[in-house]
Order: C-alpha cells, then structure tokens, then sequence
C-alpha cells in the first residue's frame, strides 16, 4: 500500500468531528425508535427461578437411583445407562407426564385457554397439549456444578411464580409417590395391619354385645351369685314344705293340708327349676333378644346350669379382646415411628434460591436496548458520514488530475 492510500486517522477524527451533530443526531433517533420498540411492540416477559442441589446426607441419591432400577417410572424414562441423580433430575422434570401433572392442577388450564365449559374431552385433551408445549418451551432447566436451576417466563408475573412452585411441589410428591423405601414398606405394612386388627376388635364388640342381649346377660358375676342365692333360699323352702307335709301325714292325717302343702312345694320346686334350667323362651323370642327388639325384661338371674358355659365364652371373648386392643397399641406406636421414619427419607433435594414473584421484566432488556440503538445510530451515521467523505475527496482528486 502506497503513501497516498495510507488510511490518516487524524483525517478521519477531523471529519467525524466536524459531523458531530449529525452523528448525535442519528445516535439519538435510533435510540428513540429502540425505546418505542421496547415500549409498544414488546410483550414483557417475568421471570421466576430456583436452584436446588441433592440432600446432604444423600438420601436423595438412593431414592433416586431406587426410582431408576426398582420403580415404573424407569420404563418412562427408559435410560439406556445408570444416570447421575442430576440427570435424574432434569429427566423427571422435562419428562411429558410430569407436565401434564402440573396443567392439571384446579383452574390452570383456563388461566391459559379460558373457560373449557361445552368442550369434549378429546378438546381439553388438544388444549392440554398445547398448553404443555407452551409451557416446556417457556422452561428452562439445567444442570451445573452439582445444583439444578430452574426459570420460567411468563407474561404474568404471578403466574410465572406459581408454576416454578408447582414444579418442586410435584417433584417432591412424584419421587415420594414412586419410590419405596424400607421405611416406607414398614408404614404400609404396619397400617394395613392396623387396619385388620381394627376390624377384628369391631367384630368383637359387636359379637360380644350381641351374646349379651341373646343370653340376658348384664353383669355375670353378679347375676351367678344372685341365682345362688335365690336357688338356696328355695331350695331351704321346698325343705320346709317336705318337713310340714311329713307332719301333717304322721300327726294329722288331713288330706287337704297335705295337697295344699304339695302345690305350694310343686310351685317352688318350679321356681328352682327354672333358676337351674333358665326359663325356656320361643324361637321367635330369642331372636328379638339377639336383635335388642325384645320389650321383655332381662332376666337377672343368670341359669346355674348355664353359668360354667357362659363364663368361658365370655371370658374366651374378652381375653381375646384384650389381645386385640393390646396388640392395636403396639402397631400404633410402631405405625408412628415407622411415618417419623419415612418422613425423614422424604426429603430428596434441598432448595438453596427459593422462587419469588418477578418484581420487573427481564424481557426485553430496556437499558440494552436503548444502548444498542444509539450504538447503531452512531455506528450507521459515522460510517455514512466516512463515505461520504471518501466521495467527496476522490472526487476531487479526479477533478484535479483532469485539470493537470
């Protein structure tokens, strides 16, 4: 390159200079035109992030890794290889299912579509699509130097902020309802347990209430000992009356005291029977005992012949009732132990940046904006102002080489 088209700096400071205004001028109506660009033809966007990394202890590594050998969701995910908890992680989270867990939540879907009322089903199925692919393409998770970070943009900033809470909710509740710990096992165990132990001792008390009513029963023990003494009082009657009719035989020989003395021992004798015996009752009575829709009284004297047998089926009944509530403690307190227990492997990763409420637009960027509208304005407005100047002294150069 010769001297003559060596480029002269100083020249071209010399006419930038001169043409300030004019590079002003430009500088500023660029950058004008990028604020109303900004300004009216830009839909902000808010966004809401978190990051969260794995729990201390590890535990959720061998959920997760749980979830990925033992589990159905590693038919979802179908790894081709053993993947890192991180990896874990953003599967879940990018995973189909997941998101259509969280558009249907109460109402979410009309935040987006508006009112689904008169839609079929194969309709709000269409619209959960879209909204799902809105929703993933508004999403960005990655993972970095062991945490995860999440954002979302929405144009709502309130909407932005409950979905990012939507996302580590049902990521808490997807890996709890997918992985079975030991811990977990026992809980499940010990309630179903629980349960049938409950059931039992209902049967129980119903079977022991409803032997009560068929057998008149209120308190044995004191209706065994109200028969013996009633039956020993008879029974110390019938002997008075047998000493009186050998008296009446042997000294007075009257026929009529004697027959008068006999119906009264007969009476009484029947009385001992049926305190021995029970008082027998219809079919049709004993049924409306068993059902308490009998109108007769209890009968407080329990049968004697009956009293061996009632006290061991009672007795059978209650021993095996006491069992059974004894036994619905101990699960219980076991039950509790085994949630306090399941409760403490449940906690699988730890957010460092809870989410928040957006409180401005971090789209578009207004202050970049405008600085890249008056660099373009200054830049465009010196380069013409440069080519003109280029113009006009080749120009002028020709003219005086044509003058020579």
């Amino acid at each position: 390159m010769s001297k003559t088209e060596e480029i002269d700096l100083g020249e071209l400071g010399s006419q930038l200079w001169t043409k300030r205004y004019s590079v002003l001028g430009c500088a500023l109506t660029m950058t004008i035109v990028a604020y109303i660009a900004t300004r009216f033809f830009m839909t902000p966007m808010y966004e809401s992030r978190t990051v969260f990394v794995e729990s201390a202890d590890g535990a959720g590594s061998r959920k997760l890794d749980s979830i990925a050998s033992d589990s159905t969701v590693s038919m979802l995910l179908n790894f081709a290889t053993k993947a890192t908890s991180l990896n874990l992680y953003l599967q879940i989270l990018k995973s189909h299912s997941f998101a259509l867990g969280i558009v249907r939540e109460k109402d979410f879907l009309e935040q987006f579509e508006g009112k689904l009322d008169g839609k079929t089903p194969l309709e709000i199925r269409q619209v959960e699509e879209r909204v799902i692919d809105e929703i993933q393409k508004r999403t960005k998770i990655k993972a970095d130097e062991g945490a995860v970070f999440l954002s979302y943009r929405d144009i709502n900033p309130e909407r932005s902020f409950q979905i990012i809470n939507l996302y580590l909710n049902h990521l808490r509740e997807f890996i709890r309802g997918s992985s079975i710990t030991k811990a977990k096992n026992t809980e499940i165990f010990v309630a179903e347990r629980l349960r049938e132990i409950e059931a039992t001792i209902k049967d129980l008390e119903e079977n022991y209430l409803s032997q009560k009513k068929r057998r008149g029963v209120v308190l044995l023990p004191s209706q065994i000992g109200l028969s013996l003494s009633a039956a020993s009082k008879l029974r110390s009657q019938i002997l008075e009356k047998e000493l009186e009719i050998d008296l009446y035989r042997s000294i007075m020989k009257n026929s009529d005291d004697v027959n008068r003395l006999q119906s009264e021992k007969a009476q009484i004798q029947s009385r001992l029977n049926d305190i021995v015996r029970g008082i027998p009752v219809s079919r049709g009575e004993a049924n409306r005992m068993a059902d308490g829709t009998s109108k007769s009284n209890v009968e407080l004297l329990t049968p004697l012949s009956q009293g061996t047998e009632l006290e061991m089926e009672f007795s059978k009944i209650e021993r095996h009732y006491g069992m059974m509530v004894k036994l619905s403690d101990l699960l219980r307190q076991h039950l509790e132990l085994a949630r306090i227990e399941s409760r403490s492997s449940e906690m699988i990763f730890q957010v460092l940046d809870e989410p928040y409420p957006a409180l401005g637009p971090v789209f578009p960027n207004r202050n970049l904006n405008l600085l890249v509208g008056f660099l373009i304005g200054a830049f465009g407005a010196s380069v013409w102002v440069l080519f003109k100047s280029r113009r006009r002294n080749l120009r002028s150069a020709k003219m005086r080489a044509v003058a020579n």
